[in-house]
C-alpha cells in the first residue's frame, strides 16, 4: 500500500513537470512573437 503510494506519486511529480514545462514553453513563444514584432 505505501509503496503504490510513493509510486502514484512519484508518476504525478513527473507528469506535472512536463505539464508545467510544456506550459511554460508554450507562454514564452506567446510572449515572444508580440514583443518580437
Amino acid at each position: 500500500m505505501g509503496n503504490y503510494f510513493i509510486i502514484t506519486l512519484r508518476v504525478r511529480s513527473t507528469h506535472w513537470q512536463r505539464t508545467r514545462l510544456a506550459w511554460d514553453d508554450q507562454s514564452r513563444r506567446s510572449f515572444a512573437g508580440p514583443s518580437r514584432k
